[in-house]
């Protein structure tokens, strides 16, 4: 079959709603149509698909791959793809050979899981991605005991620049820990995290699947992180130090906590050469953090002199006459909550 003009392409958007019923049959048409197609021009590609767990009764087992079924691209030829979004779709390996961009939302139910290999594989293959947006929903990486075996080695996203994580009710068991160190992101500067639950979690093991012992990010120098946990323990505080260790050079860090305050107590904490620090929805901040935090960065002067600018927002605990004597006006920027 022959589409005329499909050579002048630059972007391709494929989206099927999982409320058609006869989305199956649309969709091997569309596969057969397009197949083998030779698109010189095109570097964008967008395609959503049906959740499975909507379509399916039962479990699938975890080695047939549902998702891996979709990629209608597979037999593409794309020498100018730069820019994917795949959404309830793990993409095919080859078509990261060229990307530069890519965003892979995965949020399903508990009676279908992706496996890990496809992901990691794909990611083998994307060697020159500079920005890479992760979404996973609950019951993602679900693995057989022997699928561990079958993953590639340390994959090196060297030129990584740009990477994020959202996490929404999905448990980081073992297998989300060897996600992350499955991959390393030497040269990533911005680093976005998003964390939720339904339940009550280990905060230190949801953190700690990110930032693990023998992970270090030397380039980082942007970190936001949004979480939204609740802790299982009473008074548990965010493992801030766990971060900060682990990330020496970073500039810009901004802390969204609604319900895991900061450390009572930061004495001890090393802060990297801060440049801006942003503290939004912090359950139960208090004002000798704020004290402790500002004569640590005074002590050293020059840390203190790249010191620009203290934000807090919306944090109940703090009040904006506690301040006036504890950090110095010109670099305290505070929002009421």
């Amino acid at each position: 079959m022959t589409i005329p003009s499909h050579h002048r392409w630059k972007e391709f958007h494929f989206e099927i709603d999982s409320d058609f019923s006869g989305w199956q049959f649309v969709f091997c048409a569309v596969e057969f149509a397009l197949r083998g197609m030779y698109l010189p021009a095109l570097e964008l590609l967008a395609a959503t698909f049906p959740d499975p767990a909507e379509e399916f009764d039962e479990p699938m087992p975890l080695e047939y791959s549902f998702l891996n079924s979709l990629a209608f691209y597979e037999s593409w030829v794309t020498p100018k793809l730069r820019t994917l979004t795949s959404i309830n779709a793990i993409p095919y390996s080859s078509a990261g050979q060229t990307l530069t961009t890519c965003k892979i939302e995965v949020t399903t139910y508990d009676r279908y899981h992706a496996a890990l290999s496809p992901l990691l594989y794909f990611l083998t293959c994307s060697r020159k991605l500079k920005k890479l947006d992760i979404h996973l929903g609950r019951g993602i990486f679900r693995i057989d005991k022997d699928g561990l075996e079958r993953l590639p080695g340390i994959i090196n996203l060297a030129e990584l620049d740009h990477f994020g994580i959202v996490i929404n009710c999905c448990n980081p068991d073992h297998v989300f820990h060897t996600f992350m160190r499955q991959i390393l992101l030497p040269r990533v500067s911005k680093m976005f995290v998003y964390l939720n639950h339904r339940e009550a979690v280990d905060i230190d093991n949801w953190i700690g699947a990110l930032f693990i012992t023998n992970k270090r990010y030397p380039s980082l120098r942007t970190l936001n992180i949004q979480n939204y946990l609740r802790p299982r323990e009473e008074n548990k505080s965010f493992p801030l130090q766990m971060i900060l260790e682990r990330i020496p050079h970073l500039h810009r860090l901004s802390i969204t906590s609604p319900h895991i305050g900061l450390p009572e107590s930061i004495q001890g904490i090393t802060f990297p050469p801060l440049h801006t620090l942003t503290v939004i929805e912090c359950k139960d901040l208090q004002i000798g953090s704020i004290k402790q935090l500002s004569s640590s960065l005074q002590f050293d002067t020059r840390r203190w002199a790249v010191f620009e600018k203290l934000t807090i927002a919306r944090c109940q605990g703090i009040q904006k006459e506690e301040l006036v004597d504890v950090f110095p006006q010109d670099k305290l920027h505070f929002h009421p909550a």
